[in-house]
């Protein structure tokens, strides 16, 4: 709910769903909630066959990530579940050497075994078993303190209250005053909060029950799993107590109904897409806008650009890469299958296409791969930025690099924002010069930083686009128009009216601008300010392969080419 009143008022919300089997109801309506906002959303499931991914395959307008768990059934605190997740996320952010490692330190049988017996064996917990809880935590041990509160108030077993040292000092430590009825204080810290713990834990007056603990680990990710660990031990501990089975309590009837209600009712948007033309309208401009007129003029460029659209006879595709005919986490992975079968009956049906990206030989094999050995001596393919055009069927080479180049990279590794640890030969391919960065906040530093370097060194027509992770700058002769223009004089088409660009990164920062920035552009993504092109038409939360799919969908076969047909 917390979601649906605040997260989808916002341009930069993106939402992850986490859901063990994929039926919760808030998890559900959440998912529909996003769709209704317009809002990236994405899922990560322990069951591969659960109403969520249904709702996927159906909208996609959730990108789910589901696997099979070798259990069953999880018990009623779903501790398998979480556990499982999180270590997935690790896996991810992390890689599967370290994880290999975590798990080899944290969950052999006598790491398992030594935190289990801490837990039961700790006399305050045995000698107060009925007592309030008060749990104090520092920073990196917040996660024991919510888990460990979410598993007993669940449960029944305990009224939980969670403070970090520093919330206890003011005003919490009152509870403490009135010895007979105090609760029992779980104290747990890392190595970040040693001092404090201590220090705090030596004022609290004689009488009170406490239990202290220390959770390992030397980076917060290894504290993190141990808290998780911990507050499963902690659970048991406090259960076996009260003689009480947390996993398996008898769950009234009327508890059963409260959590079969549906949200929905009480989650909504403040988007209205029952209008295609709005949403492609707010899409231009963003959700916040709150001026009418300019959202009518908006919704009205988008009625007569839509009707130039579907009025063109299209006879190619001048399409993107990564983020539009495969999704950008899988660019490594190949064209998404529903994509290849869209395009292999586009190709049967007589399209040409060409496919226009800043890859090189990678791409050559993905493409090679997804498509049918007979139609690579008919598609096109604009490698670096447009620094090569070759078939698909010939071995393409990385072109000799602008020696302009030279001069950035020696710049780069002058400035505090970036060290290019990487060759220059490795970077530059062609016209185009790419930088490989940590995060999309560091890649818009840089770009700025290197608009400010083009305008002190006179780069005459040099431009840089971003795109995720990465920054691209091409030299005055390089750009993705250049595959436009080579469809155009080679297959005697009309750039502006016979030929259709798809593209996801459409703003006037990505690397789609230029691709996108004229003619019949539809964007799977992102889009220009300008109402003369670039316009999403995608089905709401669809982003990336899945909006591209739903553009080569209705793309259909007439006499003098192929038409778009009830795109919207």
């Amino acid at each position: 709910m917390e979601f649906a009143t605040k997260g989808a008022r916002f341009e930069s919300t993106k939402i992850m769903l986490l859901s063990a089997e994929g039926k919760n109801t808030d998890i559900l309506a959440s998912a529909k909630t996003a769709a209704m906002a317009d809002i990236s959303c994405a899922a990560v499931t322990l069951k591969k066959n659960s109403p969520l991914v249904e709702y996927s395959e159906q909208t996609g307008s959730v990108r789910t990530y589901s696997y099979d768990m070798p259990w069953e059934k999880d018990g009623y605190l779903a501790t398998n579940s979480l556990i499982a997740t999180v270590i997935l996320f690790y896996k991810a952010l992390f890689g599967p050497e370290e994880t290999d490692q975590l798990i080899s330190r944290e969950f052999n049988a006598g790491s398992l075994r030594k935190y289990r017996n801490q837990w039961l064996t700790c006399r305050a917990i045995l000698e107060y078993p009925t007592r309030p809880i008060l749990v104090l935590h520092d920073t990196l041990t917040k996660p024991f303190a919510i888990d460990l509160e979410s598993k007993l108030a669940e449960s029944a077993l305990a009224n939980v209250e969670i403070a970090d040292y520093r919330q206890f000092a003011h005003g919490r430590h009152l509870r403490l005053v009135n010895i007979s009825k105090a609760p029992l204080i779980i104290s747990v810290n890392s190595y970040t909060g040693e001092n404090i713990a201590t220090e705090t834990l030596k004022l609290v007056p004689a009488g009170v029950p406490v239990a202290v603990f220390r959770v390992s680990g030397q980076t917060p990710q290894e504290i993190l799993i141990t808290s998780l660990l911990m507050a499963s031990f902690a659970t048991e501990s406090i259960a076996k107590a009260s003689d009480v089975d947390p996993g398996q309590p008898t769950i009234p009837q009327f508890g059963r109904d409260i959590h079969k209600l549906d949200p929905s009712k009480d989650l909504h948007s403040d988007i209205c897409i029952e209008d295609a033309h709005g949403l492609a309208a707010y899409r231009k401009i963003g959700r916040t806008t709150s001026n009418s007129e300019q959202f009518s003029k908006v919704v009205d460029a988008s009625h007569r650009y839509y009707s130039k659209l579907c009025s063109a006879s299209i006879k190619a595709i001048v399409s993107d890469f990564d983020g539009t005919l495969c999704n950008t986490e899988g660019r490594y992975d190949g064209m998404c299958p529903e994509i290849r079968e869209e395009l292999s009956r586009l190709l049967r049906e007589g399209i040409t296409l060409v496919v226009a990206s800043g890859r090189g030989d990678s791409l050559q094999r993905c493409l090679r791969q997804a498509i049918d050995t007979k139609y690579h001596d008919s598609i096109w393919v604009g490698y670096y930025g447009g620094s090569v055009i070759e078939k698909l069927n010939v071995d393409v080479q990385p072109p000799p690099a602008n020696i302009g180049f030279q001069e950035i990279y020696e710049w780069l590794n002058s400035i505090a924002i970036y060290h290019s640890k990487r060759p220059l030969e490795d970077m530059a391919k062609g016209g185009q010069f790419t930088i490989r960065l940590e995060s999309n906040a560091q890649a818009q530093k840089l770009l700025m930083a290197i608009r400010s370097w083009f305008i002190d060194t006179d780069k005459i027509g040099w431009r840089v686009f971003s795109s995720g992770h990465s920054v691209d700058v091409l030299d005055s002769n390089t750009s993705k128009r250049n595959v436009i223009e080579f469809v155009a004089e080679n297959f005697n088409l009309c750039p502006k009216s016979e030929i259709l660009r798809l593209g996801d990164s459409g703003h006037e920062e990505g690397n789609d601008f230029e691709l996108l920035s004229g003619g019949l552009s539809l964007s799977a993504d992102k889009v220009t300010s300008s109402l003369l092109s670039c316009w999403n038409y995608a089905p709401p939360g669809n982003r990336q392969a899945r909006a591209t799919l739903s553009y080569l969908k209705h793309l259909t076969k007439f006499k003098d080419g192929h038409r778009i047909s009830q795109l919207i």
